[in-house]
């Protein structure tokens, strides 16, 4: 329920004039993700269980009885046209980062999609070769995002040069886990506020790597936020609440 995917989906939809029906894992009855989309117009669906198994069949069963007009997109954006997609955000960074020194990007990895289109742009003819992006799954092991990762590329395009080639330029690091106060110091010292699900965990974890100096760092922080905003309301009307 906390996708921020899934509403800046709805979002789209509405300004598009396009009808958008989201599905969630079961969970709470609304979370700020929900209520955007629901804002937005989207109608709101639960699937039958947490994971992007369960909410890609509810997607595609949904997608069938809404007949030949609808169209259904894979949790995140996970399937070949969101990888394409994605890869179009990597000239975009770059384009803000501009010439000089080496370029790390960082970014979690949920379903796999985003990570997998930067990776795929790696390959790209006139990208520059010093760029490495380092990926921290938030809710897989090292090696099943790296699967999922390789997966997706392969379905993206067939060519497994290619895909070799990029794969060479990704590091998927392990979380680092054991250090609740990391976010809230980096908000006071800095004001950036990294949410608990996505940017949060791949900064924490990257930052406990030891790293090559003279290196510009981007942290893509690509979702999750509204996680943040929903915890601040629990504590906040927690506080409110007498006891017994």
């Amino acid at each position: 329920g906390d996708s921020n995917w899934v509403a800046l989906a709805a979002l789209a939809a509405a300004r598009l004039d396009l009808a958008c029906h989201c599905v969630f894992d079961p969970g709470p009855s609304m979370t700020l993700a929900m209520g955007l989309a629901r804002s937005a117009g989207a109608r709101l669906h639960t699937a039958a269980g947490p994971g992007a198994a369960p909410v890609n069949a509810a997607i595609t069963a949904l997608a069938a009885d809404l007949g030949p007009a609808a169209v259904g997109i894979a949790r995140a954006g996970a399937e070949p046209a969101g990888v394409r997609g994605y890869r179009t955000l990597l000239r975009e960074i770059l384009s803000q980062v501009g010439t000089g020194a080496p370029v790390d990007i960082v970014a979690a990895v949920g379903s796999g999609g985003l990570t997998a289109g930067l990776v795929l742009a790696l390959d790209d003819d006139g990208v520059r070769d010093d760029v490495v992006v380092h990926a921290v799954p938030v809710a897989k092991t090292t090696e099943q995002a790296r699967q999922a990762i390789r997966n997706l590329l392969d379905a993206a395009q067939p060519d497994r040069t290619r895909t070799l080639a990029a794969m060479a330029r990704l590091r998927i690091l392990p979380r680092a886990d054991g250090d609740e106060g990391y976010a809230q110091r980096v908000a006071s010292g800095c004001g950036v506020l990294l949410d608990p699900v996505f940017a949060g965990p791949a900064w924490r974890a990257y930052g406990a790597q030891a790293r090559e100096p003279g290196r510009v760092t981007v942290l893509l922080a690509s979702g999750g936020l509204p996680a943040l905003f929903d915890g601040m309301a629990g504590r906040q009307a927690g506080e409110g609440t007498s006891p017994g």
